[in-house]
């Protein structure tokens, strides 16, 4: 019988990454269950299509605004990626997620992935406060450390697709040259990058296999920065231009779209985002996640 294993948002931006590297990496001895508000919609079904003969994949209705739902669907299953989308509802975040881990502890869970993100207001004693979505991601990890479960964490970069999928990048008015046009952030300031469809799932699916073959133990009860380099807006736009032959304009907008994205931008640039850590992170890439680089980014997205 194959190891359960559960995908908390399996059909968004994280879950999808993680799935794909899932079913690549354990193919059918791993029995996934994909975890949807409602595995009956078209997009879900789509979505899932694609892994029909490869993977022994099963949707599961689990909504985290559901306790019951929930702990029906986390029956038997031995190892999950657990994530939240902030925004379905900011206020209800932390007691949700915290009632999941103690449903999972309650099932039995051996391994317990979480997607976190650090406290600004930590970081910065006190003078980024706003940032309602890090920070409940950050409390969550807190009350997950003090669990009981086994657990690794995985605190991602700002991510690489954003820059195509919101088209940060647009020809200017005269069409001699682009425009890369982002709020707050400074041309200069390096931060951590994830392209996420590339780098999260290897990265969790490095940490399911450590747990179900019991090697590699320090890779758990750690928080692993998972993202695949340092890099800045000019840097971006410079290689771009390389690439392109066009110049790029770095255009630095006064303020984000609420108080919380600016002081999110703010806090990169006072504290960048994880300068302090070896990117891509050694421990993950010498196990075989490969992580992707700035060049292959610009020439394949």
């Amino acid at each position: 019988m194959s190891t359960l294993a559960a995908v908390f948002t399996a059909t968004g931006n994280q879950g999808s990454s993680v799935l794909n590297a899932l079913t690549q990496t354990f193919g059918k001895s791993l029995t996934i269950r994909a975890f949807t508000r409602n595995p009956s919609t078209a997009r879900t079904q789509a979505a899932l299509a694609k892994y029909e003969g490869k993977a022994d994949i099963v949707p599961v209705q689990a909504d985290v605004a559901d306790a019951e739902s929930v702990r029906e669907a986390l029956k038997g299953v031995k190892v999950v990626f657990g994530n939240a989308n902030s925004y379905d509802d900011l206020e209800q975040e932390v007691p949700r997620m915290k009632a999941v881990i103690d449903i999972a502890k309650e099932a039995g869970v051996e391994l317990f992935v979480w997607s976190t993100l650090p406290s600004p207001a930590k970081d910065s004693n006190g003078k980024y406060t706003k940032v309602k979505h890090f920070e409940n991601k950050a409390e969550i990890q807190a009350y997950l450390e003090q669990s009981g479960l086994n657990w690794a964490s995985v605190s991602l970069g700002i991510f690489a697709e954003n820059v195509t999928n919101y088209g940060l990048i647009k020809p200017s008015d005269d069409g001699k040259s682009l425009n890369l046009g982002f709020p707050v952030l400074k041309p200069e300031t390096t931060i951590g990058w994830t392209w996420v469809e590339r780098d999260l799932g290897p990265a969790v699916a490095v940490l399911f296999k450590a747990h179900l073959e019991k090697t590699n133990p320090e890779l758990f009860k750690r928080i692993h920065y998972v993202a695949s380099y340092q890099g800045s807006w000019k840097q971006l736009g410079d290689l771009i231009t390389a690439r392109t032959g066009k110049p790029v304009n770095v255009i630095v907008y006064p303020q984000g779209q609420s108080e919380e994205m600016t002081q999110m931008l703010e806090y990169y640039n006072d504290y960048s985002l994880y300068a302090d850590q070896t990117l891509p992170p050694p421990e993950l890439k010498s196990l075989g996640a490969p992580f992707s680089t700035l060049e292959q980014f610009v020439d394949e997205a």
